[in-house]
């Protein structure tokens, strides 16, 4: 890419960037309760560079991507991976979020667990991820199916294991669906280790069970006790909200205008989740990465049907639909 429209579009996303919030609302020019307008703010990790990446960060643009944009979403980068988290049985979500990378022409994806749980469609979402990712994170919701014990879930989210586990193995599923099913299963693993990146439900300390929230910013004890757990570079989910962790604090995607450059610091770097955000937007959420650089994605999907689904299924509560319409 090169020439006077590159130059001029890079030059004009660069003022966008100083210009427009995520959201699309203006900044500049307008004093904040809060701050006022400010260049791009670099992460912790490195510094801001304007790249394909940058304005393709959220899929926000009214326009859509550039035409330039558009040619290079068919090329395969090397070693470019997506990581998805809790799909949680959405497979609206789900479906979107890989039409969405496989336009990208990436073919390396990997998850974090918690595919089922919550959603109506755990069965097509079990066998569609199995199919798609390598390798498979295991999350609470997959270990309390495989375990049988969903005791220290609410009675809301054991009641949804409960029936996700009777969909997948349960006494009325042919016995040929619940050996393929169980099969699955055992693909799952706890932590994986890809060229010296870390992979985790939830976190390097406790891998399906321990939330690491923006709260735990301020338990100095908590989070020394993780980054010693930790050598370099580890992705997560569990939370379902997208962020980067550093030993010098959280940074949300927006802080980051959508992208965290990795360089030698330790960090925790939450995808946010496909199946059930609660970020306060309702988009499926994943990331890609590829070596150096992640890039934070949002993706519209039908909501209505999946809330229209769960509100048909008696044993999934009507809270988990509405929740998915206002991403919380």
């Amino acid at each position: 890419m090169g020439g006077p429209d590159a130059t001029s579009f890079f030059a004009g996303m660069a003022n966008k960037l100083m210009a427009v919030d995520m959201g699309g609302n203006r900044k500049c020019g307008v004093r904040s309760a809060k701050k006022e307008c400010q260049a791009p703010r670099p992460s912790r990790g490195g510094q801001i560079r304007l790249t394909k990446e940058t304005v393709l960060m959220d899929n926000r643009w009214p326009q859509g991507d550039p035409d330039f944009l558009k040619s290079d979403r068919g090329t395969h980068r090397h070693n470019m991976k997506a990581i998805l988290s809790d799909i949680h049985g959405n497979i609206e979500a789900l479906n979107a979020v890989l039409a969405d990378i496989h336009s990208r022409g990436i073919e390396e994806i990997v998850c974090l667990g918690d595919i089922i749980g919550y959603g109506p469609n755990p069965r097509e979402c079990l066998e569609i991820a199995c199919r798609e990712s390598e390798p498979l994170i295991m999350g609470n919701h997959e270990e309390a199916v495989i375990e049988g014990d969903a005791t220290a879930f609410n009675s809301r989210a054991r009641r949804a294991v409960d029936w996700t586990r009777d969909q997948l193995v349960g006494p009325d599923v042919p016995e040929d669906e619940a050996a393929k099913h169980h099969e699955m299963f055992k693909r799952f693993v706890k932590e994986a280790d890809v060229e010296g990146v870390k992979y985790y439900h939830g976190s390097p300390r406790n891998p399906t069970r321990e939330y690491v929230t923006t709260r735990d910013v301020r338990n100095k004890q908590k989070m020394g006790a993780i980054f010693d757990a930790l050598e370099s570079v580890c992705f997560i989910g569990h939370t379902h909200i997208p962020g980067v962790f550093t030993e010098g604090g959280h940074s949300t995607p927006e802080d980051l205008f959508g992208v965290y450059m990795i360089s030698g610091e330790k960090a925790l770097i939450n995808v946010g989740s496909v199946g059930q955000p609660r970020d306060g937007d309702p988009r499926a959420c994943y990331a890609t990465f590829d070596i150096d650089t992640v890039v934070f994605h949002r993706v519209e999907y039908d909501v209505e049907a999946v809330v229209a689904k769960i509100r048909a299924t008696p044993s999934l509560d009507n809270t988990l639909a509405e929740r998915l319409r206002v991403g919380r």
